[in-house]
This record gives C-alpha cells, structure tokens and sequence, in this order.
C-alpha cells in the first residue's frame, strides 16, 4: 500500500537528513543514526500494522474497501518526519528564509538535535549564520569564539 511506501521514504529522508546534520557537528555516527532509523521503522511498522488489521476488520464487516485509519496513521508519521527534516535542514540551511519562518516553532526539535537548551537555539543558529564557530565553555553553555 502507499502509505508504507509513504512512510518508509519519509524515514529514509530523514536518516539523510540526520546524516546531512552529523556531519555538519563533526559527530558523524553512521551506526546510532541507523540504529534509531530502525527502531523508528519497527514502531511505524507495528503502528501501522495494527491499523491495517483495523481496516481489514472493517472491510470483512462491511465489505467495503476501507483504508482510512491505516492511512491516517501513515500521514502522520509522514508529517512527523518531515518535521524532524525540517529542523535538521534548518540546522544545515540556516539562511534559508522559509525555514527561518518556522525557526520558533521548530525550537524543541532543534535543541534535541543540536544537544542544547531550548533558549540557547537563536543564538547558535544566529552563529550560524554569521559562520561564526560556537564552542561550549567549562559548564556546557554556548559561548562565541
């Protein structure tokens, strides 16, 4: 069905994403980055499966071809990773003026991402921006250089 198609490739961009994103912190782990893909797919998959099961319940009652909860599901996984992706190409693209628009409500996602506090966010994109090197000092907060 479309749907794991959906889903399968939305993970899939995401992982080049992270990737994209790990190598731009110079903490490239290939192994921790598919290691989370695949626990990410095992937890889509069984969501998504038991959707399924709950269409084809419906289908065998009604006999009408039903894929709405499995489909539903699929999309907001899909809609899940493309807001990860975002946050990762915000951190790769920090000029890019629609992802910029989005910069507050992506502060959450950007802190995991970058391993920082959540007002801590502006400012390393700020850094960013001006390609200016942001290192941490002795108690872990960011400081310019």
């Amino acid at each position: 069905r479309i749907v794991i198609y959906m889903v399968v490739i939305s993970a899939a961009i995401d992982l080049i994403c992270g990737l994209a994103v790990a190598r731009r912190k110079k903490k490239f782990t290939l192994s921790e980055l598919m290691r989370q893909t695949v626990e990410k797919l095992v937890i889509y998959g069984l969501a998504l499966l038991t959707f399924l099961c709950v269409d084809s319940a419906i289908e065998a009652e009604t006999s009408f071809q039903v894929d709405i909860t499995s489909g539903i599901v699929g999309v907001l996984i899909t809609l899940v990773e493309v807001w990860s992706c975002m946050a990762s190409l915000l951190i790769i693209f920090p000029n890019n003026p629609v992802l910029k628009l989005l910069q507050k409500q992506l502060t959450g996602e950007l802190a995991r991402k970058l391993g920082c506090e959540e007002s801590e966010v502006a400012e390393i994109l700020k850094a960013s921006r001006k390609k200016l090197e942001v290192k941490r000092d002795s108690k872990g907060r960011f400081v310019k250089k």
